[in-house]
């Protein structure tokens, strides 16, 4: 499932540590948020890893979950998010603006 995750982390240190976890995890789309596609179980882990990073008295994590259906009418525009190609974590397939390459869907 796709999931958009955010964050907003006081100590520099600290958003360093959190940055390295996300890319672990997920896509960059913008400075403090990460998309995600991860099964329920490997996000719990992304999510416990993250709580266990940040000070949850200072910070904020937020973790909004996408359905396909909504997936599918995501828009982007723009230089920084409008044509970059997302590899799908989960599955390995590549991804643009939410949909399967070109080249995936021939083989499929």
């Amino acid at each position: 499932m796709l999931r958009i995750v955010a964050y907003d982390i006081c100590d520099p240190r600290r958003l360093k540590r959190v940055a390295k976890c996300c890319e672990s995890y997920g896509v960059r789309i913008e400075k403090s948020v990460f998309e995600s596609h991860l099964g329920n179980e490997r996000f719990g882990e992304f999510w416990k890893a993250l709580c266990d990073i940040a000070n949850l008295e200072e910070d904020s994590l937020i973790a909004v979950p996408v359905c396909a259906t909504c997936e599918s009418g995501i828009k982007t525009a723009g230089s920084s998010s409008a044509q970059k190609r997302r590899k799908c974590l989960s599955c390995n397939q590549m991804k643009l603006n939410g949909l399967m390459s070109i080249s995936r869907l021939k083989s499929v």
